[in-house]
């Protein structure tokens, strides 16, 4: 859709490199800033050369040369931010070179929400909230900080504050164990007073605008890509389901409704009649897509009447109750036929 969209920025030491320079918090700074520097009298150094035929040439150099097209903010950085203080040394970094900066966040900006408002930076927001700290024994518990458990409780929260203190957020996946997971996290976050507006925004218009796509996406209008997402109601209500997603127009049906409606009570009868037993009553209900029900033996006909349930008989629960297109199936208790096990409808 759109090459070298963004450059991306640590400004921490890497797993495993405590042997390596740089080993600290303090020299991968350092390495980040002599790098700018080094783009910065690179690009000048180009440019000079171009513009006189008397200058010498320089070497050339392939990552100087991609990292020279974000100085002076003619492109976007996403600069890791491991915590609220970190985000504060990225934005002194992106200061002093004139970066068009966005912080990655950690969940924790909800510490410094003032000092963050102050950067004037867009924040990526993880969604990646805390498990509940194990506080199942009196010796689990001793091992749980108070900091801890302040942060399992207000880290949902982080969202819907920096919103309110008018900060511009994007909602991202990063620290997720499982990407599946997303909507639902994105889910608690509103229940924590993210508005539905506010998260919806986040997750589809401040993204593109922020990696310069938003005149094809980001928003429903004509002339823009048809990407789309069709669920059965709120996007962000417990219940909610994706039915459909459009990729560049074209359609991907996740849940089709079947051809009938099979809720109701039936009369089931058997051909040929079974040397026990005789027929069965079905009880369906739920919703369509999550069907459930029971089933219990009629009594005898008797002379004239119509056969009802046996009062004696308390239902059977139906179990793997399916509804697909025009096919019903579920597996139904077979004593009434005096066999044991279960019977396949």
């Amino acid at each position: 859709m759109k090459a070298d969209v963004a450059q991306h920025i640590r400004l921490t030491v890497s797993r495993g490199s405590r042997e390596q320079y740089p080993n600290s918090p303090m020299g991968a700074v350092a390495l980040a800033r002599q790098t700018m520097y080094d783009a910065d009298w690179f690009g000048d150094a180009w440019q000079a050369w171009k513009a006189s035929s008397s200058a010498s040439r320089p070497e050339n150099n392939d990552a100087l040369a991609a990292l020279s097209q974000w100085r002076d903010g003619d492109g976007l950085l996403v600069i890791d931010a491991i915590n609220e203080l970190y985000a504060l040394r990225a934005d002194d970094f992106a200061r002093e070179f004139k970066l068009n900066a966005v912080l990655r966040g950690s969940g924790n900006e909800y510490r410094r929400l003032d000092a963050i408002r102050e950067t004037g930076r867009p924040v990526l927001v993880p969604v990646a909230f805390p498990k509940a700290p194990n506080v199942a024994t009196p010796e689990a518990a001793r091992q749980a900080t108070l900091e801890s458990l302040m942060h399992w409780e207000l880290a949902p929260e982080n969202p819907a504050r920096l919103q309110a203190a008018g900060i511009r957020i994007a909602i991202c996946t990063h620290g997720l164990a499982d990407v599946g997971s997303f909507l639902k996290s994105v889910r608690q976050a509103v229940e924590r007073g993210l508005s539905a507006d506010d998260a919806l925004r986040a997750l589809t218009q401040t993204p593109a605008e922020l990696y310069g796509i938003a005149d094809r996406t980001g928003t429903v209008e004509a002339g823009k890509l048809a990407n789309l997402l069709v669920t059965d109601s709120d996007l962000f209500g417990e219940k909610s389901k994706v039915l459909e997603t459009w990729v560049l127009g074209q359609r991907h049906e996740h849940t089709r409704d079947p051809l009938f409606d099979v809720r109701g009570q039936w009369n089931l009868k058997l051909a040929p009649k079974p040397s026990q037993g005789g027929d069965i009553e079905l009880k369906i209900a739920g919703e369509l897509s999550k069907l459930e029900g029971t089933s219990r033996p009629l009594a005898a006909k008797s002379s004239g009447k119509s056969k009802k349930p046996a009062d004696d008989e308390a239902g059977d629960k139906l179990k793997q109750v399916g509804l697909r297109d025009a096919r019903f199936s579920a597996l139904v208790e077979a004593k009434p036929w005096g066999h044991s096990g279960i019977a396949q409808l």
